[in-house]
């Protein structure tokens, strides 16, 4: 058996489902055990055993942890269909300067939400938060009745809601750290096979 949680957003395309297809095909005696879990449980959940390793996004610096990066997802601007913006392809940071917001708890992703907000004071941008929410599910439903715009995973794209438009942030260098994470000293052959099909 071999138990692995993942960040739903991230699997909706590209490494995770490919690897988890590819390693079932080829390994169909090995029962896998597949959690949707929120970065911060999926750590919590590998130092406590209920999962053997996880696709979660900034993984901590921990000589405990190993950790197998993937990819930076970047983040986009969600607004509305009816916004101005929605008809372009980009935007420059300073143009988010004021714009209503969505954003959310700090509580869900510290790393990410504080430097998140790092990046638009040092660019000089005060924009005015209206709403915290738990999820980006959430932000986006609130995106759709023009509540305001949300700063969100481009992987987002996979799943825009009807209503929503994602647009490109010039000079917003903030991004998600997809990575798989397991304990550094392992004793599982399931989870040795499975990184080969991760590096194939």
């Amino acid at each position: 058996m071999l138990k692995l949680g993942f960040i739903e957003v991230a699997a909706w395309n590209g490494v995770i489902p490919e690897t988890i297809m590819a390693f079932r095909r080829d390994n169909p005696n090995v029962t896998l055990v597949l959690n949707s879990m929120r970065s911060l449980d999926q750590v919590e959940g590998i130092y406590d055993g209920r999962i053997d390793a996880g696709f979660l996004y900034n993984p901590p610096q921990d000589p405990l942890l190993a950790v197998h990066h993937i990819a930076r997802h970047h983040v986009m601007l969600a607004v509305p269909s009816a916004s101005p913006f929605a008809r372009r392809k980009s935007l420059d940071i300073s143009e988010l300067a004021g714009l209503p917001m969505i954003q959310f708890h700090r509580r869900a992703s510290p790393a990410f939400h504080d430097e998140l907000h790092r990046a638009l004071f040092q660019s000089g941008v005060a924009v005015s938060v209206v709403h915290e929410a738990e999820n980006e599910a959430e932000m986006l439903a609130l995106v759709t009745t023009g509540l305001g715009n949300a700063l969100v995973n481009e992987c987002q794209k996979w799943r825009k809601p009807n209503g929503v438009e994602l647009v490109l942030v010039n000079g917003l260098d903030v991004g998600l750290n997809l990575a798989l994470v397991h304990r550094a000293q392992h004793a599982l052959p399931a989870l040795q096979r499975f990184l080969t099909f991760l590096s194939a």
